[in-house]
């Protein structure tokens, strides 16, 4: 993802999965924004095997209009080193922040049970242009994926901002949130 949107709406998408009424599952790196891409890639001893692999990956994604060229080889130990995690960018700011706010996600989901809650008649999303709501027992995840701020509506007036990526403001009963940020309140 982190090749595709900015990292500010990856931390939105961080705090959906995470307060979500289901079983959350990372791909690996996602936790810190790895730069690593994860490209299939395989060692088979038998060739025919091998170039069956191959050239299937390649008919694959020729269907999605990649070229041949585009295509990893699942072959080559290229593949593999390009896939591997570049573990010390855990040490660098934007990488770690992320990280950070995974753990405090995490945590949340422990330390509030109903954010962890898999039973969907107690789940409940609101929408609007560009921002969502979820229902979550007491809490409200409050998401704005919007270019602009957002002020939200909600159905209660919560006291406090339990975990945000942004500076919320909390007034009475709405929430102003800045663009692509979200907040739990």
């Amino acid at each position: 993802m982190t090749a595709t949107i900015s990292p500010a709406r990856m931390l939105c998408g961080a705090a959906i999965v995470l307060c979500s009424p289901y079983t959350p599952m990372l791909f690996m790196g996602e936790e810190w924004a790895a730069s690593t891409p994860w490209q299939f890639f395989a060692s088979f001893e038998d060739p025919e095997l091998a170039a069956a692999v191959r050239d299937g990956r390649r008919k694959e994604f020729a269907e999605h209009g990649w070229g041949e060229s585009e295509v990893p080889d699942p072959m080559s130990p290229a593949t593999v080193r390009d896939s591997t995690l570049r573990w010390h960018e855990l040490a660098e700011p934007a990488h770690r922040e992320v990280y950070d706010t995974y753990r405090a996600l995490i945590a949340l989901r422990r330390a509030h049970p109903e954010l962890a809650d898999p039973r969907l008649d107690r789940f409940h999303v609101d929408t609007g242009d560009g921002w969502l709501v979820l229902h979550r027992g007491r809490h409200r995840v409050v998401v704005n994926l919007g270019a602009g701020e957002a002020k939200i509506l909600l159905d209660t007036s919560p006291a406090k901002v339990l975990l945000s990526s942004a500076s919320p403001e909390l007034m009475g009963t709405h929430i102003r949130l800045p663009p692509e940020s979200f907040a739990i309140v």
